[in-house]
């Protein structure tokens, strides 16, 4: 029998977070090759590439950061007028940077795994068929799956703590003169954003502490959860990609749903258990819906270990088949 995450960690005695000792040394790739001996490759092979396998070619002086940058840059200057993936380019870094970066490699310098690898910084329909086809092909290949929210687990006390102290985190945009009409709206809590928004930023100091326990509560039930399972599979969320809306406020935006409109705020809520308790997660694409938008699955993972979901990932991804790139890029 092969050997499984659980066994491995029962069998040295490690806590959950071990797979965190696993890191790569530097000089485990040797970078002393002469350029006699060096294979150099076009930036254009890296295009649907990993960013480890960029990382390893920057290493071997296949290619350099600051070439590899230089053409990221022209086709965002190529796509992203109509994709608009990007929204904040800092060009002139991003080229000082790789510039850096490959300065520090010839000298023997080693930052990380990463190092010269540009990247991009995260600033904060029709799926249910593709999901089941998902679940299903995991099933065949010999996946052992339940169904269903773990037993200790409460979604509805989780999403409503991690609501509360998201809406905290921002109670310095309360301005004075808005403080008595805030507090009479949190006297009527009714489940909407706006009550929770205004108990947070109204509410006594003892009310963030019990949402801070609250959230020690909820990890805790996870890493119980997480003795018996490997991940925890959940949408990530409840509609494929849809139409950027950049209108103001907020809170008037809608999606579109097969059930009708639903609040913009509400994509919070698949995303917000992972959150709250500091929990590892993954997303990988399953599939495509009928109109051809990319739909993709949320593997959740044991707290501190970042490795297990992507090795679930990865597996999954052998038996449902990876990322495909779209047609025209």
């Amino acid at each position: 029998m092969g050997q499984t995450r659980r066994g491995f960690l029962k069998k040295v005695g490690f806590m959950a977070g071990s797979a965190s000792a696993i890191s790569i040394l530097p000089g485990s790739e040797s970078t002393s090759q002469t350029t006699s001996t060096v294979k150099t490759i076009k930036p254009s092979e890296l295009h649907f590439d990993s960013a480890m396998e960029a990382a390893r070619a920057i290493r071997k002086h296949q290619i350099s950061s600051t070439e590899l940058t230089k053409h990221i840059l022209k086709r965002i200057d190529q796509y992203n007028p109509s994709l608009n993936a990007i929204v904040t380019l800092v060009r002139d870094k991003a080229l000082s940077k790789a510039r850096t970066a490959d300065k520090a490699l010839a000298k023997g310098q080693y930052w990380g795994p990463l190092q010269g690898v540009p990247i991009t910084i995260k600033d904060a329909f029709k799926m249910a068929g593709v999901i089941c086809e998902a679940i299903e092909a995991l099933r065949k290949a010999g996946a052992n799956l339940e169904e269903g929210w773990p037993s200790n687990i409460k979604p509805a006390d989780q999403y409503n703590t991690y609501r509360h102290l998201l809406s905290a985190a921002f109670a310095s945009n309360l301005k004075d003169t808005q403080i008595d009409e805030m507090r009479k709206r949190a006297m009527k809590q009714d489940g909407s954003y706006e009550a929770i928004k205004a108990l947070a930023w109204t509410a006594p100091h003892k009310h963030f502490q019990i949402s801070s326990h609250t959230r020690m509560k909820a990890r805790a039930a996870w890493q119980k959860y997480f003795r018996t399972h490997d991940a925890f599979l959940m949408p990530t969320a409840f509609v494929p990609a849809f139409p950027h809306d950049h209108s103001e406020p907020i809170d008037q935006r809608r999606l579109s749903t097969p059930e009708g409109e639903r609040p913009y705020r509400d994509l919070l809520f698949w995303i917000s258990f992972a959150t709250l308790s500091g929990l590892p997660a993954t997303n990988a694409p399953i599939g495509l819906t009928a109109d051809g938008l990319p739909v993709g699955i949320q593997i959740v993972g044991p707290y501190l270990e970042d490795a297990t979901p992507i090795d679930v990932a990865e597996k999954k991804g052998d038996v449902i088949g990876g990322f495909k790139p779209p047609k025209g890029y």
